[in-house]
Parts: structure tokens; C-alpha cells; sequence
């Protein structure tokens, strides 16, 4: 049976494996499908999409999105080995690694993280 009152967290973890060995890095939070963070984002996507000289940049997009949509994390380091406080202004220079912006939007993806059991 369907039952139509299922609705999503408003957060969800995705834990953020090495590329290489695949193991444990750190833990990012990321925010649900409605979340109000989630929900601006995509209207700041719609409304750019309606402007006549819009040109995509998806990866620019994405980007900006999982910017728009990390709260938080834990366990991410400096090169030096020590913890690094959540910082939104650190996401940019974050999510230009692809491996790691590939991981997060595979989390994004996985619906099960946003929905309790």
C-alpha cells in the first residue's frame, strides 16, 4: 500500500569515502528535498534558466548547489592532519574536487538518506 503521508528529513549524512582505498573521511550533512535551503536553490535555478542569455555551466550549477545544500560536516582536516570547522565559505574550493563533488552527488541521489525508515 502507498501511503502518501511519507515525507523527507530535513538532512540527511553522507559519509565521504578516500577515492582510492575507499576509506572513511568524514561526514557531510546535506539538506533534504525540502529543505528551505534546497527549495531557494532551485528557484535561483529556474530563475536564471528563464533569463534569455542564460548559458549552462552544469558543473558551475552543481557546484553551486551542494554549496547551497552542505550544513555542515564532520572529520574534515587540513592538510596538516587537524580538524577543520564547518565553514560556508570553504565549500566552493571543496567542491571543485570531482571525486569528492561525484560522491555527494550520488548521496543527493539516494533517496533512502532523506526518508526515515
Amino acid at each position: 500500500m502507498l501511503n502518501l503521508s511519507i515525507a523527507p528529513k530535513d538532512t540527511a549524512e553522507v559519509h565521504v569515502k578516500h577515492p582510492g582505498t575507499l576509506l572513511p573521511l568524514a561526514t557531510i550533512t546535506l539538506t533534504g528535498p525540502n529543505h528551505p535551503a534546497t527549495l531557494a536553490r532551485k528557484r535561483d535555478i529556474d530563475t536564471a534558466r528563464l533569463d534569455p542569455s542564460y548559458k549552462p555551466d552544469f558543473t558551475a550549477e552543481i557546484q553551486a548547489t551542494l554549496c547551497a545544500r552542505t550544513i555542515g560536516w564532520k572529520g574534515v582536516k587540513d592538510a596538516e592532519g587537524k580538524d577543520v570547522d564547518f565553514a560556508p565559505e570553504l565549500l566552493p574550493d571543496l567542491y571543485k574536487q570531482d571525486w569528492l563533488r561525484d560522491q555527494m552527488l550520488e548521496g543527493v541521489g539516494r533517496n533512502e538518506l532523506f526518508f526515515k525508515p
